[in-house]
């Protein structure tokens, strides 16, 4: 039986996260997949465990750890070998650099843009959502600029800042994709045509072993 269970939500980039580096790293868990429309995760029964109500959530034996960041620290320290944060203070230092700079400067822009396409309200948040895609692409090009010299994003190998960046691509390209969007022609699409080395990055993670199985199953 598994040690571990998590709650996540289908499409949540953050529940993504947890998601891929337990399958990527071949750990079976057991998984309570939370419904966003009957709002589950602000039930009493989600609150007992996590008086937040967001998710990801892991369940480790009787310890309970939320927001997704801090689930990869703690996976990064029970398992040591996984080098999720380096093998030196140096690889350490630039992947905590890149985590502190997704979370302060990627993630914001990012819901602001893809949360109102997904919700269907573009028209009447068009301004809010052209103003976040201004900020996101600056983020994109650094990204791909970074990509340009090497394969991963803080380390020689496949680290937690690569883990915490790659569900926040594919959300940004899926909400790019919507119908409404094309038409503003934001400038994101095709991606390996504006951020090739972004794009052959996220072509890397996709392909390996486990990271399939980890794609949100109402995409």
């Amino acid at each position: 039986m598994s040690q571990f269970e998590l709650y996540w939500i289908s499409g949540s980039p953050y529940s993504w996260r947890t998601q891929l580096v337990l399958a990527l790293h071949q750990v079976d868990y057991v998984s309570h997949c939370l419904s966003l429309s009957q709002k589950e995760q602000r039930q009493p029964a989600y609150l007992a465990l996590n008086p937040r109500g967001k998710v990801p959530l892991l369940k480790d034996g009787d310890y309970l750890i939320r927001e997704s960041i801090a689930i990869l620290a703690y996976l990064g320290a029970k398992f040591p070998h996984w080098q999720l944060f380096g093998s030196s203070p140096e690889e350490t230092g630039r992947i905590w650099q890149q985590l502190f700079d997704q979370e302060t400067y990627l993630a914001g822009p990012l819901l602001q843009f893809a949360l109102p396409i997904f919700r269907g309200k573009l028209p009447e948040e068009q301004v809010t959502v052209l103003k976040a895609m201004r900020r996101l692409k600056r983020e994109l090009t650094q990204l791909d600029d970074r990509l340009a010299q090497q394969p991963w994003l803080a380390s020689p190998q496949l680290s937690a800042a690569d883990i915490a960046a790659y569900p926040m691509l594919q959300v940004a390209k899926r909400a790019a994709s919507r119908e409404a969007a094309l038409e503003l022609d934001l400038e994101l699409l095709p991606l390996a045509a504006r951020y090739p080395n972004l794009a052959q990055w996220l072509e890397r993670i996709a392909a390996l072993p486990g990271a399939a199985a980890t794609y949100p199953p109402h995409w």
